[in-house]
């Protein structure tokens, strides 16, 4: 049945009134049609893709921002003007199939893609294509002949890291998203194009779509760590953390709207499975939730204090030479392999091993008591020593860290807006994790000293950000610097004139490294309650789509840092850490004692599930459910000897109450 197109695909909808055009398809794959403005969703669902040749992204489908190689920073080449199969631009298309839900093979100088049962495959060099195995001569332009381009020589401007050959293959992208039937629309305002790409329901892809049920359980709410209320839910995701935990002990990223709870998530998110990263605290929030669902519920079933284990394991094993981790260990060049300070990496991995080194967090008692803590305490003193020495310092003043790192320490860029830096929010991070360090010695002392200094002076004064809504804009907002109580801007680099920092703009295009400013009230050309400001070119900007899905400003990155005091107990503002330096630290939290006494109702041993209605019979091990998980309360006493006690006094009750019942009935006969 017909129907038209969901609110996912709205988009889509307007382009194809406009375009006109239907696209060449060369390969029937099934038997499901995309129709201009209406889809057929009972075998099927769609996902969009966009591609723009000055840009080293792509974009999936609400504008979700993805590299097109996830390890250095690539272009798209050609004319996106062209969107039938014989169009001309070419581009990195593996990361492209593994976000959509394709499955993407390279083999020496042959690439195989399967998807909706289709296998498509090309040769370096080579005009000729296989489908499902069969041989088509000659079907590609000398344009479209697939290649293999070596990123470090080829775009060695914004891939600085790189210092050894890294070669990507480009494919002509027309010709792919043609093959596997997709819808391509021209979209001149943003000089790209985009596709509808339908995916068949019987490949493994999660549903994008948000329901409000279940929206606690969402993986980007996950990542905050909270047990639910319901301990069969927590379970149920404790469940599934463990089967999502890859070979090596570590994590992949998941999408955000994926509901963790759902029965087996693992056999649902097929390609999307990724391997294991530290990207944007994946791994360590995993480990915080088992940590924390092993502490609280004491679950009888070892599995998950064994993948606790496993993913501990992982850290310490990857922890790079220098002290630091890479977002993604595996990743051996690229920014991916860069050692990554920034983004929730190397400070929230030195957070959760010193909580258990250190035992600033009680959730790690059991890790503690099973595990040997001497490889984690090395990987905490080494990670350490690693921050003091990576912390920027320009003629003789030191300042705050950089987001990302090469092996020998020195500042190198990421991705194209990630330019060479001082990061203003990596360094809060920094200087909060080196705060939680008992008793520092005098150069982390000096470090935080000097990190706070400079967050002090690099503040915007004046200045705050104001978002700006407008339907008419692509992503609904524009995001605009005016007069306020002050901000402060995320990289900075350093004047050597005026021996100053100042903030550095830098563009997704990797031509605009770096710009006069990212949104000035006064400097757009913008209609805003009736009035009109163009007193400025917009070449000086970053462009909308960068500005409204990167951050440059942040109003309140180091106010809390730096206030005077604090209503969070949990939170220590630095002014609070300088008070401990002269008048001593916390006293070291202790291992709390084993308890020796099995009537001890906090005996360790004895699990406590409080939605587990069973209770476990102590002298035989069984239930009446036979539930191993059943809630005990510790007391081993003789049952025989309490049942009788029982007995004998409702005997008691009952007698008392016969009696005077038979008293009150003999008064009211004689009254009447």
């Amino acid at each position: 049945m017909k129907r038209t197109i969901k609110k996912a695909v709205v988009g889509i909808m307007a382009a194809s009134l406009i375009a006109g055009v239907a696209p060449l398809v060369t390969v029937n794959v099934q038997a499901a049609t995309v129709t201009k403005g209406e889809y057929d969703f009972s075998n099927m669902t769609i996902r969009r893709v966009w591609f723009n040749t000055n840009d080293p992204v792509f974009l999936i489908d609400n504008y979700q921002r993805v590299w097109l190689d996830k390890n250095a920073n690539v272009l798209a080449t050609g004319d996106y003007k062209k969107t039938t199969a014989d169009g001309d631009l070419m581009a990195p298309m593996k990361e492209m199939f593994a976000q959509i839900g394709g499955v993407y093979n390279e083999s020496g100088d042959t690439t195989t893609i399967t998807m909706n049962g289709t296998t498509l495959g090309f040769t370096i060099g080579s005009k000729d294509v296989t489908i499902d195995g069969k041989k088509q001569e000659g079907v590609l332009s000398d344009a479209q002949v697939p290649t293999k381009v070596n990123v470090k020589e080829q775009f060695a401007d914004f891939n600085t890291y790189l210092t050894e050959d890294y070669f990507v293959t480009y494919l002509p992208v027309a010709y792919v998203l043609n093959t596997f039937e997709a819808d391509i629309y021209q979209d001149g305002n943003v000089q790209s194009f985009y596709a509808a790409i339908p995916i068949f329901n019987d490949v493994n892809v999660p549903s994008y779509e948000t329901k409000a049920e279940g929206y606690g359980n969402r993986y980007d709410t996950f990542m905050d760590g909270a047990l639910t209320d319901s301990y069969a839910v927590s379970q149920a995701i404790a469940d599934n953390v463990v089967a999502l935990q890859n070979e090596d002990g570590g994590f992949g990223v998941l999408p955000a709207n994926l509901d963790m709870a759902q029965a087996d998530v693992a056999s649902k998110i097929g390609t999307l499975k990724q391997e294991s990263t530290l990207e944007n605290g994946s791994t360590v929030a995993q480990l915080r939730y088992l940590a924390q669902f092993i502490t609280e519920t004491n679950p009888q079933d070892s599995k998950y204090a064994d993948a606790f284990a496993k993913g501990i394991d992982y850290l310490v094993k990857n922890q790079n030479a220098n002290g630091g981790w890479s977002m993604s260990p595996t990743a051996a060049k690229g920014f991916n392999g860069n050692t990554v300070i920034g983004n929730q990496v190397t400070t929230e991995v030195l957070t959760l091993l010193s909580d258990m080194s250190m035992l600033n967090n009680q959730n790690y008692v059991f890790a503690r008591r099973s595990m040997d803590m001497a490889p984690v305490e090395a990987a905490v003193a080494k990670g350490n020593d690693f921050l003091v020495l990576t912390q920027v310092e320009n003629d003789g003043v030191k300042a705050g860290w950089a987001s990302q790192v090469k092996s020998d320490g020195t500042v190198t860029m990421g991705r194209t807006y990630e330019r060479e830096s001082v990061n203003a929010e990596t360094t809060k991070q920094v200087v909060e994790y080196l705060m939680t360090i008992h008793n520092p010695s005098s150069k982390v002392i000096d470090a935080v000293k000097g990190a706070a200094k400079w967050l002090e002076d690099v503040k915007i004064e004046g200045k705050e950000t104001e978002i700006v809504h407008d339907t008419s804009m692509n992503n609904g907002f524009d995001i605009f610097l005016v007069d306020g109580d002050g901000t402060w801007a995320i990289n900075y680099v350093y004047d050597a004139d005026s021996k100053a920092y100042r903030p550095l703009y830098s563009d997704v295009t990797p031509t605009r490294a770096d710009q006069k400013i990212v949104n000035q009230w006064d400097m757009f050309n913008y209609v805003y309650e009736g009035k009109k400001l163009d007193n400025v070119d917009n070449v000086d900007m970053i462009y909308y789509s960068t500005r409204t899905s990167v951050k440059y400003y942040d109003d309140t990155l180091a106010a809390k840092l730096l206030a005077d005091s604090t209503t969070d107990p949990e939170y220590t503002t630095y002014k609070m850490w300088l008070a401990y330096l002269d008048n001593g630290f916390p006293e070291v939290p202790k291992d709390p004692e084993v308890p020796t006494d099995p009537t001890d109702p906090t005996d360790p041993e004895n699990p406590t599930n409080p939605d587990d209605p069973s209770v476990k019979d102590p002298t035989t091990g069984d239930s009446s459910d036979g539930n191993v998980n059943s809630p005990q309360t510790g007391d081993y006493s003789n049952m025989f000897v309490y049942t009788a006690i029982l007995a004998a006094s409702l005997g008691m009750g009952g007698a008392v109450y016969y009696t005077n019942k038979k008293r009150i009935k003999k008064n009211n006969s004689e009254e009447k």
